[in-house]
Parts: structure tokens; sequence; C-alpha cells
């Protein structure tokens, strides 16, 4: 029985272009067994995604939020 996987992510800026400051995200989705229907497998996957990437948004939204306050800051 083989197994696969997927990986997907993007690199995005955060903050003015000269304070170098990025942000990362990544989503993987692995063992995906290719015996068996890979379309239920992703649905599934799909939902657990939404879910985790929903929380880590509002987590990363936040934290850039603090990080542009602080640039800002200190360009007074």
């Amino acid at each position: 029985m083989s197994k696969i996987g997927v990986k997907v992510g993007f690199t995005y800026r955060v903050g003015p272009l000269d304070t170098n400051q990025y942000g990362r995200m990544d989503v993987e989705v692995h063992d995906i067994e290719t015996d068996l229907p890979i379309d239920k497998q992703l649905k599934e996957a799909g939902l657990a995604i939404n879910k985790v990437y929903d929380h880590i948004l509002e987590k990363v939204d936040s934290e850039i939020e603090k990080i542009i306050s602080m640039t800002t800051e200190q360009k007074k």
C-alpha cells in the first residue's frame, strides 16, 4: 500500500520593504493512501486544514499588527 504527500507554502512580506521582515505559511498533507479514494481523503484533510488555517491566521494577523506597530514606533 503506497502513501503519498503534498506540501505547499508561500512567503510574504511583513511591513515595509526596508525592514526585511517576512512570514511563511506551509500546509502539508501526507500519508494519503493511494489504494483508497483520494477525493474523500483530501476532503477530510481540507476540513481540518481550514480549521487550523483560520486559527493560525488569527494568531499571525495579531503578530503582524505588533510588528507593524513596533516598526512604526521606531521610525518616529
